[in-house]
């Protein structure tokens, strides 16, 4: 019986005439819907890629707190990351690379920003780590699959693309807080100038308390790109990048120090001033000239420069007579002062061709360190003990084939040669003596897989 109601409703709308619906349709207004699918051509990549391939999507951290690039690396599946203090310094491996390392200098696993190195010729990450809030996403090639970049590294890399007033919000303000005296703002700025020109600029500061003693780290950086289309088949894109990044250091602690308090700063740290503070300059230009629709070629330069002061052992003292009536003499202390140079080169060649997806390319990397080794006396130089003279270059060439047998079977091959210098020229101010292990390496690495 409930259900009467509707059926007579059903017929009385029957009854009505046709001319009724046609009024009441022409006074409905059109409504389209556009439906779009998120297929980038990095998930493209991503699928053609048989093995451990990830997207971080900046948007996504921006939306959790993100203090820095462990934090971002946090839910990467084959990525291991962590910050002992909170701070921009970080460990992190990925397939077992850099669980050996004692240096921190982070290597293991090669850092790009817009598919040019950052990572030195040496294969190290020395004294900075990329900002990961900087990039519109990154991509997190595990392994072999860093062939695409030329990588040598076992872990893979790490690749940083940078947003652009073309790809991305021009104009946004962003504020962060979080425990431990966190604080970070960013504001960013941008505009499409022309149908040729473009530019974007990023200013940023954060700071941080840190959750123990002599654990305060404090950012200030300015990031900026610049974009011209030259013409109809070539595009050019200039960046530049300052940051100074300054972290007092808490040291280590023994167990029972850590179970009596874990706040506290290690028994030297303090005393000794340990900190790390890098000023960073950088600036490169990447440019690519479309040959066909099947073909381009991307061609990259940079220059980074940086200046690293770092405070890191206290002074050593031993008291030769016992209880005579010499003091102590100081037997050791460190604090790091050099100057490091990077500049590199880069070219991809990207071809379709029938059922093959080829590229090819060359990185070329040169790096120096300058400065010296000195007495540390409460953060301050206390006389130069060891002249640093380092120096390393790299030259990585590849080439890999994505070959679409069939509908279902892709084969994915290629190949990777290596040469790679390294020089250490220290000299000890004292005696003269002069420490200079030198060696050249060689490789030649395939990689080979299948997707189905």
């Amino acid at each position: 019986m409930k259900l009467l109601p509707f059926v007579g409703a059903s017929a009385m709308l029957l009854a009505l005439p046709c001319s009724t619906f046609a009024e009441h349709a022409k006074q409905v207004e059109e409504i389209l819907v556009r439906g779009s699918e998120l297929k980038t051509d990095l998930q493209l990549e991503q699928a053609l890629t048989p093995g451990g391939v990830s997207i971080l999507d900046s948007t996504s951290l921006m939306e959790r707190n993100t203090g820095n690039l462990a934090d971002a690396l946090r839910y990467i599946p084959g990525v291991w990351s962590t910050s002992t203090s909170g701070s921009d310094s970080i460990f992190m491996s990925s397939r077992g690379s850099n669980l050996d390392a004692t240096n921190y200098d982070m290597n293991g696993i090669k850092l790009l920003q817009d598919g040019m190195p950052v990572t030195t010729a040496d294969g190290n990450n020395h004294n900075r780590i990329i900002d990961p809030l900087a990039s519109r996403y990154a991509s997190i090639a595990r392994g072999a699959n860093a062939l695409k970049y030329g990588a040598s590294t076992l872990g893979g890399a790490i690749d940083f693309v940078t947003p652009t007033a073309r790809n991305s919000d021009a104009n946004q303000l962003f504020v962060g807080a979080g425990s431990f005296g966190q604080k970070q703002m960013r504001l960013t700025l941008g505009s499409v100038l022309s149908e040729s020109v473009d530019g974007l600029v990023t200013l940023e500061k954060k700071q941080r308390d840190g959750y123990r003693d002599h654990n305060e780290s404090e950012r200030e950086g300015l990031y900026a790109n610049l974009g011209w289309r030259v013409s109809e088949n070539i595009e050019s894109r200039f960046f530049f990048t300052y940051i100074k990044n300054d972290e007092e250091l808490a040291g280590a602690l023994t167990a029972a120090e850590l179970a009596a308090d874990p706040d506290q700063a290690g028994a030297t740290a303090e005393s000794g001033n340990f900190q790390v503070d890098v000023q960073t300059r950088r600036i490169a230009n990447k440019t690519t000239f479309t040959l066909s629709d099947t073909s381009n070629i991307e061609v990259g330069i940079y220059q980074e420069n940086q200046h690293l002061y770092h405070p890191i052992v206290d002074k050593v003292l031993v008291d030769f007579d016992g209880p005579g009536p010499a003091q102590p003499v100081e037997v050791f202390s460190l604090l790091i002062d050099t100057d490091h140079q990077d500049r590199g080169a880069m070219a991809r060649y990207n071809l379709t061709l029938g059922e093959h997806i080829i590229i090819g390319g060359i990185n070329w990397g040169e790096n120096t360190v300058s400065g010296g080794n000195y007495r540390n006396d409460g953060g301050l130089r206390n006389g130069l003990t060891t002249i640093v003279d380092n120096s390393a270059e790299s030259v990585e060439l590849f080439v890999m084939d994505r070959w679409h047998l069939s509908e279902e079977w892709t084969l994915v091959y290629g190949v990777q040669a290596i040469s790679t210098d390294r020089d250490v020229r220290n000299t000890t101010v004292s005696s003269g003596a002069l420490r200079n292990p030198s060696e050249t390496y060689k490789s030649i690495n395939p990689r080979i897989g299948a997707i189905y």
